[in-house]
């Protein structure tokens, strides 16, 4: 577990990855549909540890960038881009419990994508360089 003290406020963390990985919009809405899917499935009373959501976040980056990228991030890099916050085996154990969780139920489509940013209010067509 990575010391809530050096631990940057959550907002922070996922921009500044996002940014350092230059992953697509679409990528970053489709880990918010993971994220969504996995509070679903988790019973209400589940707790985490100070960086459960940070270490939820990379994750669902990570397999949503693979469902969607030919040419995904890779984990040495997703690393890095967290500042070292956390090791390599903890981001495969980290997509390999989210992927368990949710059942392998990966799939989205373009329109999922785009009903779930419309419903929060942002044209996924065009801040994306490239329309679903």
């Amino acid at each position: 577990m990575v010391k809530s003290s050096i631990l940057p406020p959550l907002e922070t963390f996922v921009v500044s990855v996002a940014k350092t990985l230059t992953v697509k919009p679409v990528v970053v809405v489709t880990s918010l549909i993971y994220v969504e899917r996995l509070s679903i499935r988790l019973p209400q009373s589940a707790t985490g540890k100070t960086d459960t959501p940070y270490r939820i976040f990379l994750a669902a980056l990570l397999l949503a960038d693979k469902f969607w990228s030919d040419n995904p991030v890779k984990v040495k890099a997703l690393v890095a881009a967290t500042g070292g916050l956390f090791k390599h085996q903890e981001v495969l154990a980290m997509e390999r419990a989210l992927l368990r969780i949710l059942k392998f139920d990966m799939f989205v489509s373009a329109d999922q994508v785009r009903g779930f940013a419309s419903k929060r209010g942002i044209d996924i067509d065009a801040t994306a360089s490239q329309p679903l």
